[in-house]
């Protein structure tokens, strides 16, 4: 399905409609959606409705420009938005000058035409340069971002969609791999743990969730929309592990 259309109607509400940003954005987003930024991961819709009302309140007279792609249930954007600096941002003052900001966005798309996951690059740097600031550049802010997008998604998993936490570290690390296609003695060979104790995570992890079988458990996690997340969080070990 083309979602190109929801999204250019999404961003011409949000300049258009900004008293009305809640209902613009869980119209669009999905409420356990994951976003990746530059400055690192967030989840849910209310992270997005917080992000487009510190831009709207720090940058008036917005309008934007961009190109979008369609793919199956994927949406792919590079975009410019341009503003007027009358509001506090981060920690600048109103500068009144003219900015811009370049990027672009990847909206993939659930079952039911919502956003499920966020990924975007902006030149935010470039932002704060146009007002007449300079970042500082953290000594290892990959390694910071990745330990804080890392614990993010281990207590959203954590607790598969309830208040409290089901699920322990280790659980949630050995279903993840389990879920990706790793057996019990592959994981066991990564992990350097004995590949019994390695079943015996996965299998009292799967009866707290009441699951027999690995399809039960796929159907339970999409059921809980966290099937993106458990990718997601795959792909972060995978990347510390290679980058460690």
């Amino acid at each position: 399905m083309d979602y190109t259309k929801n999204v250019t109607d999404f961003v011409n509400n949000v300049f258009d409609q900004p008293s009305d940003i809640q209902s613009i954005v869980s119209g669009l987003y999905d409420e356990k959606a994951l976003i990746h930024g530059p400055l690192g991961r967030q989840m849910g819709s209310l992270s997005v409705e917080e992000h487009w009302k510190r831009w709207i309140t720090a940058f008036d007279d917005n309008n934007a420009e961009f190109e979008l792609i369609s793919g199956k249930n994927t949406v792919i954007g590079l975009w410019t938005v341009k503003g007027k600096h009358v509001g506090r941002f981060g920690d600048i003052e109103p500068t009144g000058k003219q900015v811009i900001c370049k990027g672009i966005s990847t909206y993939q798309f659930n079952d039911i035409g919502k956003v499920c996951s966020h990924h975007y690059h902006a030149d935010l740097a470039g932002v704060y340069e146009q007002m007449g600031y300079h970042l500082v550049k953290e000594a290892y802010p990959k390694q910071s971002q990745m330990k804080s997008d890392y614990l993010l998604l281990l207590n959203t998993l954590k607790k598969m969609g309830q208040k409290q936490d089901i699920l322990t570290n280790r659980e949630v690390i050995i279903m993840t791999f389990y879920l990706q296609g790793r057996t019990a003695r592959e994981i066991g060979e990564r992990f350097k743990i004995n590949f019994r104790t390695a079943q015996t995570h996965l299998n009292n992890g799967m009866h707290k969730l009441g699951c027999r079988s690995k399809s039960q458990l796929q159907e339970f996690v999409s059921s809980v929309g966290l099937t993106y997340v458990f990718r997601d969080f795959y792909d972060l070990i995978l990347h510390h592990k290679e980058s460690s």
